[in-house]
């Protein structure tokens, strides 16, 4: 995932590597990687922008149905929509299990937090989130908390949108 985002995203943007920063997803410690992500996070004073896809299960950066809205990173246990359509990131069938993620509390505390849908596979959930009361069972349902929320869709994933 951190290829797709630096080859699509970053470098054609022209943004610095020095602008931003990843979990190390190799590292064999992972509460200690969540923690280093929350000490950079809180010591530059949060999150100014933060750009998510929303998963076809209304997950948000990994944060699974069911999933606190207290959390800050942690390690995520991903449910099995999440590793069927993971798949597509591997050349070959790859064990999925669980990710590390920023959490939906630091999500809810930047100043600005935007989720994209695009897609035909997103109508549903698309539906849901505008429509659904805010519970973890969809935690895109979150971004309703937030002040500064934005919700950008594209004509077919908006297609049930009534």
């Amino acid at each position: 995932c951190r290829y797709i985002v630096e080859e699509n995203l970053l470098k054609p943007v022209g943004i610095s590597n020095q602008n931003y920063t990843f979990f190390d997803g190799l590292t064999t410690d992972l509460q200690s990687e969540c923690k280093r992500i929350d000490n950079l996070i809180i010591g530059r004073g949060g999150l100014d922008f933060i750009l998510l896809g929303l998963g076809q299960n209304g997950h948000l950066g990994l944060n699974e149905p069911g999933s606190s809205f207290d959390l800050y990173s942690h390690v995520s246990i991903l449910a099995e929509e999440t590793i069927s359509v993971g798949q597509k990131y591997f050349e070959g069938e790859t064990a999925l299990s669980k990710g590390i993620t920023i959490g939906i509390k630091h999500i809810l505390e930047a100043k600005i937090a935007m989720v994209i849908a695009s897609g035909a596979s997103k109508t549903n959930i698309v539906n849901k989130l505008l429509k659904e009361e805010i519970s973890p069972d969809i935690p895109a349902t979150a971004m309703k908390l937030h002040n500064k929320g934005l919700l950008w869709v594209d004509e077919e994933a908006s297609s049930k949108v009534k």
